[in-house]
Parts: C-alpha cells; sequence; structure tokens
C-alpha cells in the first residue's frame, strides 16, 4: 500500500506545475504537509551532493537532530518506523513530504563535499537518531 501511494504520488508530482505539486501535497497529507512546508520555508532541508560520484544524500533538521530521508522510501525518524513501517497508519512522515516538497520547488540547502565523506556524513546522521 505505501509503495502503491509513494509511485501515485510520484506520477502526480512529475507532471504538475510547482503551485499544483505543492497544493497536491497539502490536500493529500494535511498537518503533516503543513510540517513540512514550514520546514522547507525555514531552511530545512539539505541536499549533500559528493563529488566526483554525484552521490545524493538527503536530510531533514528536526527539532533534536538532523534526519536521514531517501526520498519517497525512507526517514530516520521516529515516526517513521512507528507510524509508517509499524502501525501503517501514514504512507510518510512530514520529513520525507519535506524533501519532496524542497525537490520541487528547488528551496534547500546545497553541502557540496569529496566522495570521502560520504560514509562520514551518513555514519553521523545514523548515529544521532539512537
Amino acid at each position: 500500500m505505501i509503495a502503491q501511494t509513494a509511485l501515485l504520488l510520484q506520477q502526480r508530482l512529475s507532471t504538475a506545475s510547482e503551485e499544483e505539486a505543492i497544493k497536491t501535497i497539502a490536500d493529500m497529507y494535511g498537518s503533516r504537509a503543513k510540517r513540512a512546508l514550514e520546514a522547507v520555508m525555514q531552511g530545512k532541508v539539505k541536499k549533500y551532493v559528493f563529488t566526483p560520484s554525484g552521490d545524493v544524500i538527503w536530510c531533514v533538521v528536526g527539532r533534536e537532530r538532523e534526519y536521514l530521508v531517501i526520498p519517497y522510501c525512507y526517514c530516520s525518524c521516529e515516526d517513521h518506523l512507528m507510524s509508517v513501517v509499524v502501525n501503517r497508519s501514514v504512507p510518510f512522515c512530514y520529513h520525507i513530504l519535506a524533501v519532496l516538497v524542497a525537490q520541487i520547488t528547488r528551496r534547500y540547502k546545497e553541502i557540496v563535499g569529496e566522495d570521502l565523506t560520504y560514509y562520514r556524513v551518513i555514519r553521523e546522521l545514523l548515529e544521532s537518531t539512537l
């Protein structure tokens, strides 16, 4: 079900204008979308780009820490684990929605680093959630 929801959302957003895409997310996800929009507007979404590989890591700064996000799939936050994975009550946490909005609006902080730092960044993001 979650995979189908992700695929449907991805299809809708791929052909929508920026305004339509944000409205779609807001209509579908209510208060989670509101929190996602706030995170984007407050500059809390980061895109790490590693060179020369071009690998990308997304993260969102939450109230207590930064969360690793794989768009449409995964977030290292507790809400993703409990509400999405365990209870299956929602398809996405607000961090995932924030990354989607940031991608659409191109509102994110881009941090460029060397490939040698890739695993350090991932480790730091994941260790902060333990």
